[in-house]
């Protein structure tokens, strides 16, 4: 690999990593909002149930386990978990190819 390719493959990596920034910082804040909703719900439907702690919490996941707060945080997650892990995979094309640059 030449150095011309080298770096532009690296102008590239740095392209693709300005465009999924935002992405990723709006998937981080969808799953945090997510989290705290379900949260709340979550302590709500705790506070409702009856029994043994270990039955309430039970009855705590039984209840939310169709509910939107479940879903939305799902959702949120694993879109955040795949930005995180996108956005890692450049970092790590982004250090190979400086390493590259400096054998070069």
């Amino acid at each position: 690999m030449t150095l011309q390719e080298i770096q532009a493959r690296l102008e590239e990596i740095d392209a693709d990593l300005l465009t999924r920034t935002p992405k990723l910082e709006k998937a981080a804040k969808d799953f945090y909002t997510a989290k705290r909703d379900f949260e709340r719900a979550h302590s709500e439907a705790f506070l409702k149930t009856t029994g043994t702690v270990d039955e309430r919490k039970a009855h705590t996941v039984i209840a939310l386990w169709k509910t939107n707060a479940y879903k939305s945080l799902i959702v949120a997650e694993s879109d955040y978990e795949a930005q995180k892990a996108v956005v890692r995979v450049l970092e790590t094309r982004a250090t190979i190819g400086m390493s590259l640059l400096k054998i070069q």
